[in-house]
């Protein structure tokens, strides 16, 4: 295939017809770079891409698992200069370079699993001692 490519690219260079400008589209056009697809974690959970390698403009679909007693915090694409790449619906479009795809974990509530549940707990338990404590002050006055 690359031979007649390049024979039909010989004729129409000497005929005139195309340039070297035409030749490097014609090559470039015939030959898909692809791009490496990194990832890496914090250790408290994976986080895996569809491909290990892909072409620029490629949909790219990621999955991560946190480890028991933790969930999925954030997870971060950035390109071969640090550039970050938006990250949506679990995929990304490959830039025209390679990537590093981070994952990051928070621990969980041991007893309810949920970390939320924990900080409104705290958050109600605050609020409590501020009612009471103004009450307090409140009923001293009077």
């Amino acid at each position: 295939m690359k031979k007649i490519l390049f024979s039909i690219i010989a004729l129409l260079l000497f005929m005139g017809i195309a340039n070297a400008s035409t030749l490097n589209k014609v090559v470039l056009a015939d030959t898909d770079v692809t791009f490496e697809i990194k990832t890496k974690t914090d250790g408290n959970g994976t986080i895996k891409a569809e491909k290990e390698m892909a072409i620029s403009g490629e949909q790219i679909k990621i999955t991560a698992t946190p480890n028991k007693g933790f969930v999925l915090n954030e997870i971060k694409v950035t390109d071969s200069e640090g550039n970050v790449i938006t990250y949506k619906n679990n995929t990304f479009v490959m830039p025209a370079s390679s990537v590093l795809v981070e994952a990051t974990f928070t621990p969980t509530n041991p007893k309810t699993g949920d970390i939320a549940v924990l900080w409104i707990t705290l958050l109600a338990i605050g609020s409590a001692y501020i009612l009471l404590t103004q009450k307090r002050k409140l009923d001293f006055l009077k």
